[in-house]
């Protein structure tokens, strides 16, 4: 699997469309893994892994403001 390369600068609508998609991804496969984790009773594991499934999913919200924000 291949890292994504940290980002900084101005950022454009193909970035934040970029980085939109990465953070869906991202929250997306980590919900899916705690779904697998909670399915055999690792709990502790699972809840750990579906709040920062949140947390990714979160971001999304975070590049829209940044996009539409003025300056």
């Amino acid at each position: 699997m291949q890292r994504e390369k940290g980002y900084s600068g101005p950022l454009d609508a193909l970035k934040v469309a970029e980085g939109i998609n990465a953070a869906n991804r991202n929250a997306q496969r980590l919900a899916t893994d705690a779904r697998i984790l909670l399915d055999v009773k690792r709990y502790p594991t699972a809840a750990a892994l579906a709040a920062l499934s949140i947390e990714e999913g979160g971001k999304s919200s975070i590049l829209r403001g940044l996009a539409l924000a003025p300056g």
